[in-house]
């Protein structure tokens, strides 16, 4: 239906806007890890921290990937 394409088409650049959060967040962790070279024990706790920000963020595009997925096996 036409609902169901609209909103197909949002799904897809909220993934493209989610793709580019995600990528954003893999150059602060990187940026991170230039900054605190000098400090390990304070590169461990930022590092986690990025990574449990990236892990969310691909687990939400996955969800929107399978959901896109989903919708189209069903029209």
């Amino acid at each position: 239906t036409q609902e169901t394409e609209n909103g197909n088409q949002r799904k897809t650049k909220n993934m493209y806007y989610k793709r580019l959060y995600i990528e954003n967040l893999k150059a602060t962790l990187e940026h991170d890890r230039e900054l605190v070279k000098l400090s390990p024990e304070h590169l461990a706790r930022i590092e986690t921290e990025d990574l449990k920000q990236i892990e969310q963020a691909e687990a939400d595009l996955q969800d929107d990937i399978d959901l896109i997925n989903s919708q189209i096996g069903r029209a």
